[in-house]
């Protein structure tokens, strides 16, 4: 457990610095595409190996390794665009993690499983939109960046089986 806390806290502060993951050669071992489990995306240490990642935050192997991937990539192109930025290499790079860590894993799983699911539909889904925030920048009107947070709060939904309201902003008290 202490293993996995210290993998996502890497993950989580490398998106919030903007920097390259510590471990992220670890996490490409791990969970990388040669260590895929057949089509579902899911890394070499699935949940039955004892080493699911979902056990700590929610999200899949899979997804945590997509992050991970998606913050180098934001620090490649934060160093870039100081170097002058190649635009179509940061488009190829966001796709290429796009369909190996990012694909839909799951549809129409009901009951505790499928909250479970849910749960790990909003890390993937929130993971699409930090992915193009990073390709596109922060605009809310770029549509995968609407369809990516539509997802996550149509799992959100599932997930707490309540209505959600969108706030365009909330007002703060005086």
């Amino acid at each position: 457990m202490v293993s996995r806390t210290t993998f996502w806290m890497d993950v989580l502060s490398s998106v919030t610095l903007c920097r390259r993951p510590r471990f992220l050669p670890t996490y490409r071992l791990l969970f990388g595409p040669d260590r895929t489990n057949g089509a579902n995306g899911v890394g070499h240490f699935d949940s039955n190996s004892g080493f699911d990642m979902s056990e700590v935050m929610g999200a899949s192997n899979c997804t945590l390794l997509a992050i991970a991937e998606i913050a180098e990539l934001a620090h490649w192109k934060d160093t870039q665009t100081k170097e002058g930025l190649d635009a179509v290499e940061l488009v190829r790079r966001g796709m290429n993690i796009q369909q190996r860590c990012l694909r839909q894993t799951t549809a129409g799983i009901v009951g505790r499983d499928g909250e479970r699911e849910a749960v790990k539909e909003v890390f993937r889904y929130s993971a699409i939109a930090y992915l193009h925030s990073v390709l596109s920048g922060c605009h809310p009107r770029v549509p995968d960046i609407q369809n990516a947070v539509a997802g996550t709060i149509a799992n959100l939904k599932v997930r707490f089986n309540t209505p959600l309201i969108c706030y365009d902003y909330l007002p703060l008290p005086s």
